[in-house]
This record gives C-alpha cells, structure tokens and sequence, in this order.
C-alpha cells in the first residue's frame, strides 16, 4: 500500500506538469520577402540576408532557443528594392521578442531586450528602453543578467548562423524598476510573436563590466527584420516529444497492475 502511494504522489507531481508544459516555435524562411521583392519596410539586410529564423520558448522550462541564418548576398529570385544594399554578414544581433505586438516604438519598462555578441559569445540582457536605437541597453534600459558564451557563430562561405540557447526564467521574473503599465513580459511568447532583430556590425569590438554588462559598443551599422506592430505572427505548438508520452502511460500502467495486485 506504501509503494501504491508513492507511485500515486510520483504521477500527480510528475506527469500532469509534463503534460501541461507546451513549448510554442516560430520558423521563418526568407523573412521580409513579398511576391520576390524585398520588403524594405521590414527587413533590411545590411547586416545579412535571412534565409531562416527559428525561435523557441517551452513556458514551463522558461527555455528559449533561437537560430538565425544570414549570407553576404540576396537569393537569385529575389530583387532588391534599391533602399538598401547587403554591406556583409554582421558581428552579432539584438533581439526583442514579444507576446504579440512588435515592440518597435514604445513598451518601455514591458520587454526584455538582449545583445547577442559573436566575439565574446556572451549575451546581455536589459529591460527595452523603447528606443529602435542601438543603444536601448543604455538609461533607461536596466541590466538584467548575462549569459557567458552562450552565442554560438558558425561561417562557412558566406552563410553564418548564429545560435543560443539559454534560461530566461531570471529575466521573466525580474523587476523593473518603472515598469509599464500592461506589466512586466520580459522575454517570452506563446500562440503569438512579436519579433524585433537587427544584426549589427561592430566599429570597435564590444567591451564588458565585471557584472557581465556592456561598457561600451561601437556600432558602425546594422540591419533588421521586424514583424507588423499592428499584426502579431502566428506560433505553432510542439507537440510533447513520444518518450515523455511513453514516461507518462508507463507510469499509469505501473499505478494500473500496482492496484490489480493490491485487489487481488
């Protein structure tokens, strides 16, 4: 009956928060891109063409992943509209991301935005002053937290993909010290996305604080790829991967034949 029981309490702590935990994906392919030409009003690739972006946040694990991949030149079946031409593939990327609205303009005190540096491979997080400005992780941004070595970049002709992987449950549950009046989102989305990256090139490579924080960043020009303030992006839902669901029936079936022979 003791064993009974503890298997019980194992099931009723485990199993429900596995099966209630729902990692939400966004994947986009030749983002900014309308009947094969560039839409300048929201991509520009200065910093890097993107052919893919793909974000992920799972709002039990508080993890969020994301892999960017730019090259130095436009596709063959794409036409750029003549505002902006391609300078090179870039020195590393900032990124707000939202739980619907683009953050453009405004928000301030509402998300988190980080900066992703390819040198150091450190990413730094602030509270999004509400600047479209290089410079939002300065007053009145807020640091938040750094993750050490946590930006991956990876070059092979012409193509670099960034990548990180990292816990955003420090930034989620922060503070801010004026926080917005629709409250604090950090970093985080679910059935929507709001998206706001510009990869940027660097004058004078990036300096850092003892805390992990920026000193100082020279930027000397960057691109973007944002999505509609007005129109949130659409997420899909990954399903819970099949070992889990295996976990949880073996679970069951072990609570099942546990009660037969408690019966019998």
């Amino acid at each position: 009956m003791k064993k009974l029981l503890q298997v019980g309490l194992v099931t009723a702590l485990v199993f429900p928060a596995l099966v209630s935990a729902t990692t939400y994906e966004f994947y986009v392919h030749d983002y900014g891109v309308n009947n094969g030409n560039l839409d300048t009003g929201y991509h520009n690739p200065a910093a890097g063409y993107v052919e893919h972006l793909t974000t992920k946040f799972n709002d039990s694990t508080q993890q969020l992943s994301a892999s960017l991949v730019l090259t130095d030149t436009l596709p063959a079946n794409v036409t750029n509209q003549g505002a902006y031409a391609i300078s090179g593939i870039g020195d590393g990327v900032w990124m707000v991301l939202t739980d619907g609205k683009g953050p453009k303009h405004g928000s301030t005190g509402e998300y988190a935005i980080l900066y992703a540096d390819s040198n150091s491979g450190n990413i730094t997080s602030y509270v999004y002053s509400g600047n479209w400005s290089h410079d939002s992780w300065k007053r009145p941004g807020e640091f938040i937290q750094s993750f050490e070595g946590a930006f991956s970049t990876v070059s092979v002709a012409g193509q670099t993909t960034y990548n990180f992987d990292i816990n955003v449950s420090g930034i989620n549950s922060y503070t801010p010290s004026d926080p917005d009046d629709d409250g604090w989102k950090g970093i985080q989305f679910g059935e929507e996305i709001g998206i706001w990256v510009h990869p940027f090139f660097n004058d004078v490579l990036p300096t850092f604080n003892s805390d992990g924080s920026i000193a100082t960043m020279a930027i000397g020009g960057f691109g973007w790829f944002d999505s509609d303030e007005n129109s949130p992006l659409i997420t899909s839902a990954v399903p819970i991967p099949t070992a889990i669901w295996l976990f949880g029936s073996g679970l069951a079936g072990l609570i099942a034949a546990g009660r037969r022979k408690f019966q019998n």
